[in-house]
């Protein structure tokens, strides 16, 4: 047993709402620029262009930010980092899915209400193109920053981390980003071992989420593809 006494956890919505913002300040800053601006739009545009903008503006500072962060980050951030988000990171999760698969829906609408005379105009085919290119690195790079402070809980609990990289006793997150995006490509986990069941299905989900994932990327391009060629042909 460790000799650090154990943190206090705060109890109800204020105490969430608090330690969401102390562990979770960049998706909280990205989250609030990206409402914002949803409010901000003008009225006259349709309600899905105005929440396809938005989740683009966050989503796109959440990735620069996220981005920055890991550049100059090293293996003991990453140990504080995952100690700081254990309460609340499979609410989280669940939470940015639900606004992934909810950015789909509002993608869907677009083109369908986009649509003037059977003709797809350019601009919704380069906003719904935008948002999957976004969501999808967006979805991935979560995921690899779960995987990153999953593992390094782990450790610090005197248990395996889960995830057994070739030569690499302490990964750091440009590993993380690399397990994260082979499995967003390609569904599978290529030259790291899995070596608990916890990080088992968390990768379980994650193959999931990617195969569901790229079959929509799939059916929005058909969909697109076709819209093309509709507008070639009237």
């Amino acid at each position: 047993m460790s000799g650090r006494a154990a943190a206090p956890r705060r109890s109800g919505l204020t105490g969430w709402v608090r330690d969401l913002a102390r562990g979770r300040a960049r998706l909280l800053i990205a989250a609030t620029i990206g409402a914002a601006l949803c409010f901000a739009l003008p009225g006259s545009l349709r309600w899905s262009t105005r929440l396809l903008l938005a989740w683009d503006a966050g989503t796109l500072l959440y990735i620069a930010l996220i981005s920055a962060m890991m550049m100059r980050s090293e293996v003991g951030d990453i140990r504080s980092r995952a100690k700081l988000f254990d309460e609340n990171r499979f609410t989280i999760l669940i939470m940015i899915l639900l606004a992934t698969v909810s950015s789909f829906g509002a993608i869907v609408a677009e083109l369908v209400n986009g649509r003037s005379g059977g003709a797809l105009p350019p601009g919704p085919m380069a906003l719904a193109g935008v948002t999957v290119l976004l969501s999808w690195t967006f979805t991935h790079m979560v995921f690899a920053v779960h995987y990153a402070h999953e593992y390094y809980q782990c450790v610090d609990q005197s248990e395996r981390g889960g995830l057994q990289f070739p030569n690499e006793p302490e990964p750091d997150y440009g590993d993380f980003l690399y397990f994260s995006f082979v499995i967003g490509c390609a569904a599978q986990t290529a030259d790291v071992g899995v070596t608990s069941g916890a990080m088992r299905r968390n990768v379980l989900v994650h193959g999931v989420v990617a195969f569901l994932f790229n079959t929509a990327v799939l059916a929005l391009s058909v969909n697109i593809a076709a819209g093309l060629i509709g507008s070639g042909g009237s």
